[in-house]
């Protein structure tokens, strides 16, 4: 897999840039110029971005996207524009019509993260209504651990962490406290070689739709859950004799 300008992924799922204004912005639809301003139907975001359709998601503009910046600190975004989107306190006229938020996702990806420090100022200083934050993209930095940051936007439903350097199930387990997170990417970390990652992740965060841009299924869900009640027994099998 390699990664793209315009796609972080070459396996992730390309989108028309034309249709409907709606609800909710998809985070990968920029023109070939990265500056479009169509939107699709909050029922089609919900399907290729993980974004939960149905919710009362404000009338946005597209996710802010900081990518390919060479950037090693999140403060280091605040002197940068965006390839695509509007930032707060930038002209607005590009907007979709009635827009009530600028918008309600970001794109940090393919830097040199290896930290979110400084992120909640950041989100502060370039998105309306921080708190609406539904997606962000930080795959192909050099994070090592999932900061308990993005806790603090209960609203996020889709979450992309691949081609990062996180090492550790555990860091996983903080996710499973954010009750809206659909969509999670993981692939390209070294905790996609431990034995039944493809178990333990959608077992951690229960409302989990997709991982790594596969769906997970009733059928994957119920061998899932088999598999977690023989973890737990054996577990507690050798607990009883130690």
């Amino acid at each position: 897999r390699r990664r793209t300008r315009a796609g972080g992924l070459d396996s992730e799922p390309r989108v028309s840039s034309r249709g409907k204004v709606a609800r909710c912005a998809h985070p990968r639809a920029t023109g070939s110029r990265g500056h479009t301003h169509a939107t699709l139907s909050c029922a089609t975001m919900g399907r290729r971005t993980g974004i939960i359709p149905g919710e009362a998601c404000p009338l946005t503009g597209f996710p802010l996207d900081y990518s390919y910046k060479d950037v090693s600190e999140v403060k280091g975004f605040l002197v940068e524009p965006p390839f695509a989107g509007v930032a707060k306190g930038s002209d607005r006229r590009s907007l979709p019509k009635g827009s009530e938020l600028n918008a309600c996702g970001v794109k940090l990806s393919n830097n040199s993260l290896t930290s979110l420090d400084g992120l909640p100022a950041f989100l502060e200083a370039v998105l309306d209504d921080p708190m609406e934050l539904r997606w962000i993209d930080l795959s192909f930095n050099a994070l090592t651990r999932i900061d308990p940051v993005l806790l603090n936007y209960p609203k996020l439903s889709c979450i992309y962490l691949h081609g990062n350097r996180i090492d550790s199930l555990k860091e996983i387990d903080k996710l499973g406290e954010m009750e809206h997170l659909a969509k999670v990417t993981l692939h390209g970390n070294p905790v996609e070689e431990i034995k039944n990652y493809r178990m333990y992740v959608p077992v951690a965060i229960h409302s989990l739709r997709s991982l790594d841009f596969i769906g997970i299924t009733k059928v994957d869900r119920d061998k899932m859950m088999t598999w977690e009640k023989e973890r737990k027994a054996a577990r507690d099998r050798w607990l009883a004799t130690h």
